[in-house]
């Protein structure tokens, strides 16, 4: 056993028990010993690939800047993704244990690949988020980074193979990062650091490297990397290097963190569960493990989907805020067998034809001319050999238009749906996610077409069964509620099942409220009243009639998360707090005057030209 790595996991492990953790830096090599390529290797493939033309005495960097720089993103990605799309290596799987036992909770990579997380993804932890620049206004990135939750960020910071388009790479782009990121990476940089495989000949990189801070401990097989020399010996670690690969070094470190850690410190303090509750959103595919109570209208759908010959529709149908949309995400779609079924998910808007298409390929200008049965065609010929299954959610809002009460509206609405919807679906099916008001004409309009249509219910939950997910939720997260909290709860989900739709105390509502409570750690009774005695009313106006939570989702991640953030405030403050921050900022608060309409407007504007 490398005695430095011994070391290394000393600190670490007091580390952790002082609740601080090294911040993880990945280059190019950690990712060699998974079969990603060499950055001059891959340089070198890529011209002689698509740019055979480009020839003198230049170096090769040089020559691959002019092809880089002509590249649109889309076809970047084209190129890179035959060298990226790789399985991750021993070393990725130690790293994910490493993380999933709380040992890091941010790293910095340069990669494009998806290794990490691949690695993490196989360890059965979904605690984290990628923070990906490109995809990330950089202003918000590091607000991202600092928020409690999840338990690890991944930051990308030179874009990602998946989820983002945007590639740094040649030498314009790396030059110098804009002042956010600058700040972000010397920042990160300042702290215990762990430096894996990074040869520090990025310009952007070296500028914004923290000169002063805590120790940096780098790996890698041979020396350091010149440029990262000086910064060792203004940071005291100029023996802190580790002369291991990536595979060879995390095998090391993970026996001595996980495997051989010595009999003194057995009794460390557990890992910081994750949060088990939802806060004004759905459950997600990465929530599967904790998704619970559905198991019967999961089987129900995987049976009916299974049936030979496959159904060209089915419709699972149900109340509003019953979690139709938390039972297709975190439970039909990841039982699906990935060998026989392609799920592709899509929250529908109002102008579904034009939607749907761009929704499906953002980043593939051509694909937004489709029309709605050529781009489910298009899905169906992209996944040859497995039926293609697309999920629909709040397909109401493509029928929203049309008027229920009017006769002319009910024969445009079974046009559209003969048309592009029900009518077209020969070679996949069509899950359409919707309230129970919808139904009847969904099968009506199939039976007029003679086409195989099955439903599959999502009813709202009984007491019961509310009661045994949140106990269980509890458990998995190692909180210890007061029972009468719960008891509160249900006592008031059950006096509003038969409320008026914007009345109704909903599973939301407690899921928001034990959230709330398990992330600050509060789950005694005393404490819940003076917390929600006045706040419940706002939860219940962002639930029922703001229906924050469908609103939220139509948004991306980051705007989602900041969303539901700033609801937390009131929720977490007194309202003498919230009071005092009004005076003190009333004329920024204070909305303008609205705009002159009607005669007033008409005034307003003769007044401007009048001489």
């Amino acid at each position: 056993m490398n005695p430095q790595v011994q070391s290394l996991a000393n600190k670490m492990r007091i580390q952790h028990q002082a609740g601080e953790k090294f911040v993880l830096m990945l280059g190019a090599g950690a990712s060699m010993s998974s079969g990603v390529p060499s950055t001059p290797q891959l340089m070198e493939e890529l011209l002689a690939k698509f740019g055979a033309e480009i020839t003198g005495n230049a170096a090769l960097e040089d020559k691959f800047d002019q092809l880089w720089a002509r590249t649109n993103d889309r076809d970047r990605r084209m190129y890179l993704q035959p060298y990226l799309d790789r399985q991750p290596s021993s070393g990725y799987a130690r790293l994910a244990a490493l993380v999933a036992e709380g040992y890091f909770e941010v790293a910095l990579t340069f990669n494009f690949d998806d290794l990490v997380e691949k690695a993490l993804k196989g360890a059965g932890f979904s605690d984290y988020k990628r923070v990906i620049r490109g995809e990330t206004i950089d202003a918000e990135m590091q607000k991202l980074i600092d928020m409690r939750e999840p338990a690890f960020k991944l930051v990308k910071l030179h874009g990602s193979l998946t989820s983002s388009d945007h590639f740094l790479f040649d030498a314009s782009e790396m030059n110098q990062y804009p002042d956010p990121i600058h700040k972000l990476v010397n920042g990160l940089t300042a702290r215990n650091i762990l430096v894996c495989g990074y040869g520090f000949n990025d310009l952007c990189v070296a500028r914004a490297f923290a000169l002063t801070g805590d120790s940096i401990v780098w790996v890698n097989p041979s020396r350091a990397p010149k440029q990262l020399r000086g910064l060792l010996k203004d940071r005291r670690s100029e023996d802190l290097g580790i002369e291991l690969g990536f595979d060879d070094f995390f095998e090391e470190l993970h026996h001595e963190l996980l495997v051989a850690r010595p009999l003194s410190v057995a009794a460390e303090p557990a890992v910081r569960l994750p949060n088990p509750f939802k806060f004004l959103e759905s459950y997600e595919e990465s929530d599967a493990e904790y998704f619970q109570g559905r198991s019967k209208e999961v089987t129900a759908f995987t049976t009916t989907l299974d049936k030979l010959p496959a159904p060209r529709i089915v419709v699972v149908a149900g109340p509003a805020k019953a979690g139709k949309t938390s039972l297709v995400r975190a439970g039909i779609i990841p039982s699906l067998d990935s060998t026989k079924y392609e799920p592709v998910y899509v929250r529908c808007q109002p102008d579904l034809e034009k939607s749907l298409p761009r929704d499906l390929w953002p980043n593939d200008s051509a694909a937004r001319d489709l029309s709605m049965p050529d781009a489910l065609q298009r899905l169906v010929d992209e996944a040859p050999g497995r039926r293609v299954v697309v999920f629909l959610d709040q397909f109401d809002r493509a029928t929203s238009r049309y008027d229920a009460g009017k006769k002319e509206d009910l024969a445009a609405c079974a046009a559209f749906l003969e048309q592009r919807v029900i009518g077209v679906a020969a070679d996949l099916t069509l899950v359409l996610v919707v309230g129970d008001e919808l139904v009847p004409t969904l099968f009506q309009t199939s039976g007029d077409l003679n086409v195989s249509c099955r439903i599959v219910q999502c009813r709202a939950f009984p007491r019961d069964d509310v009661a045994e997910i949140m106990q269980s939720l509890a458990q998995r997260g190692g909180l210890a509620f007061d029972q009468r909290i719960l008891d509160d709860m249900l006592k008031s989900y059950v006096q509003a099942q038969a409320s008026a739709l914007d009345q109704r105390f909903t599973l939301a509502h407690i899921q928001a409220v034990f959230h709330i409570l398990a992330a600050t750690r509060t789950v005694d009774y005393d404490s819940y009243r003076r917390a929600f005695d006045n706040n419940l009313m706002a939860l219940h106006q962002a639930i029922n009639v703001c229906d924050i939570i469908s609103f939220v989702e139509d948004f991306p991640w980051t705007d989602a998360a900041w969303f539901r953030n700033m609801i937390r405030v009131p929720l977490n403050q007194s309202k003498e707090r919230i009071a005092d921050f009004i005076k003190s900022h009333y004329e920024e608060l204070r909305p303008t005057a609205p705009p002159p309409r009607g005669r007033a407007a008409l005034d307003a504007r003769a007044a401007v030209v009048r001489p």
